[in-house]
């Protein structure tokens, strides 16, 4: 919802398929989408080599305080999903609306709730 949100307000284009996607996702205006997308997907989801593969990409293409930078959003978006997770908190019904259509576009219904 708050991607969505703020490309809209930036008029930045975002591609709300990554969320499915990943890296198979191409079409953004984001700068570094494609090196960022590869630290994010091999944090969450990657071996230690694909890690060290994607931290060292990052490093050399953004440099170190981009590589803090992100490794600091990753950290936050799994902290706030765990935390969600963990209390079973759902969406409150003006964000359930607000997100509905978005939500069937990229089929994040398909997971269990």
């Amino acid at each position: 919802m708050l991607l969505r949100a703020s490309g809209e307000a930036s008029g930045t284009s975002v591609d709300l398929h990554s969320v499915r996607q990943g890296r198979e996702a191409t079409e953004s205006d984001i700068a570094h989408s494609g090196v960022l997308l590869q630290f994010s997907e091999a944090a969450v989801t990657g071996s230690d080599d694909e890690l060290a593969v994607a931290r060292d990409r990052v490093l050399d293409e953004l440099g170190p305080s981009e590589l803090v930078d992100a490794a600091a959003v990753i950290g936050n978006f799994e902290r706030n999903v765990r935390i969600a997770d963990s209390t079973g908190i759902p969406l409150d019904d003006s964000l359930e609306k607000r997100s509905l259509d978005f939500r069937e576009e990229i089929g994040i219904e398909a997971f269990a709730k």
